[in-house]
């Protein structure tokens, strides 16, 4: 049998090293040791693109369904 207050303290003890971040503030996250530069420009060309292909997506899905209508329309 395990005593409760030996689990107890291996579960605190994973909590703390779970949330020992690297980071201490936002400016150290934003710089990044000199890295941020290109850690963020890659994040935001990442979203730039993803975001850019869900809105042609959606576009040319409209353009299908316009002209499945125009085609589908009473003469």
């Amino acid at each position: 049998v395990v005593p409760i207050y030996w689990v107890g303290k291996k579960i605190k003890n994973g909590f703390q090293n779970m949330f020992d971040l690297a980071f201490n503030n936002l400016n150290e996250i934003l710089a990044m040791d000199g890295h941020g530069v290109y850690v963020w420009s890659v994040y935001s060309i990442a979203i730039s693109i993803i975001v850019a292909s869900f809105l042609i997506a959606k576009n040319r899905i409209k353009g299908v369904k316009r002209k499945i209508k125009i085609k589908n329309a009473p003469s």
